[in-house]
C-alpha cells in the first residue's frame, strides 16, 4: 500500500453519513478531514464556487461553506425508480465561518482518528 500523501487524515463518517448543498442537492459525505470533504452526488458541482453543505453525520450536524476544489463523473447507477442516472464524485475544502464549526468538527474527527496528528491542534485559530 502506497503511503498516505495527504496533509490532513481522511475518516469515513459511516453508513448513513449525507446532507444537502445549494439546500436541495442530496449528496453522500464518501470521507471527510480537518480541513476538506469528498462528496458523491447525481449533480455535477463547479470547481471554484462555494456552495452551503448541511450534513448529517453519525453524531454530529454540520453546516459549513464548502469551496469545490474537483468533480468528475464516477459512473452511473441505477435510481430507486430503476432508471441509470450519472454518478458524480466532487471534492471540497472547507470555508468555515467561525471557531464553533471548526471545533465541532475537530472532536468528532478525534474521536474517530488513530492516535497521530492532533486534530484539534490543526483546526486551532491561528494566534
Amino acid at each position: 500500500m502506497a503511503p498516505e500523501k495527504r496533509r490532513f487524515p481522511r475518516v469515513a463518517p459511516g453508513q448513513g453519513a449525507s446532507g444537502l448543498i445549494r439546500a436541495s442537492v442530496p449528496v453522500l459525505v464518501r470521507d471527510i478531514s480537518s480541513h476538506g470533504v469528498r462528496l458523491q452526488t447525481a449533480t455535477s458541482v463547479h470547481p471554484g464556487t462555494v456552495y452551503d453543505l448541511s450534513a448529517s453525520l453519525p453524531g454530529l450536524g454540520l453546516s459549513v461553506a464548502v469551496r469545490i476544489t474537483r468533480c468528475r463523473c464516477e459512473g452511473s447507477q441505477r435510481n430507486r425508480r430503476g432508471d441509470r442516472v450519472l454518478v458524480y464524485e466532487a471534492g471540497g475544502e472547507f470555508v468555515f465561518r467561525g471557531d464553533a464549526d471548526r471545533g465541532s468538527l475537530a472532536e468528532w474527527l478525534a474521536a474517530r482518528t488513530a492516535p497521530g496528528p492532533d486534530v484539534a491542534a490543526e483546526l486551532a485559530p491561528a494566534s
